[in-house]
């Protein structure tokens, strides 16, 4: 219930959709409980965009010099925590997203950790966001960030550039990006 993320079902019960999962308590190495959704039903009936994920040296020639672009010489790396929480489900599509949890039924309005086509929302956001024109100063001034100074991986991105200066004014303006993105 953390961020809104789940909420009363406002279809007064999860029976009423043919997608209802099942809640699952995991229990962690640390003896806690997660409190995991079967989603298996779910994504058999929805669509999963397939994204193809940069691989490693594909990351590190990005940050190599190349004509016009210095060698990277200052990396910072980005786990974006609970970004798939960030991505609001539409009303019209929270029926799928339900569950039962003892007795309560609930619904999603944000995107849940198991949803198949999650990652490649997020990492569509992420692309759409970082696409956009860098305007902040210095060698990269006028080009998109992505593939310039921004590799994305899942739900890691990676800033890259040729100078803790100019590393700055990078690191301002991609998160500076997450205010400006819907």
């Amino acid at each position: 219930m953390k961020w809104g993320v789940l909420v009363e079902s406002p279809h007064g019960g999860s029976f009423l959709s043919k997608y209802s999962s099942a809640v699952i308590l995991v229990k962690k190495p640390t003896g806690d409980y997660r409190y995991v959704v079967d989603f298996r039903r779910v994504n058999a009936a929805l669509h999963t965009p397939i994204i193809d994920l940069p691989s490693l040296d594909d990351i590190l020639d990005e940050c190599g010099a190349r004509a016009g672009k210095p060698a990277a010489q200052v990396l910072s790396t980005f786990d974006i925590k609970e970004s798939y929480h960030c991505m609001t489900i539409d009303e019209r599509d929270r029926h799928i997203l339900c569950c039962n949890a003892g007795g309560r039924f609930l619904a999603y309005t944000r995107a849940p950790m198991g949803l198949s086509p999650s990652s490649a929302w997020l990492i569509a956001t992420l692309t759409r966001m970082f696409s956009h024109t860098y305007d902040g100063g210095g060698i990269m001034n006028g080009k998109p960030a992505l593939h310039n100074f921004v590799a994305i991986f899942a739900d890691d991105f990676l800033i890259h550039s040729a100078n803790m200066e100019e590393h700055l004014l990078h690191i301002k303006w991609g998160l500076n990006s997450f205010s400006n993105t819907k």
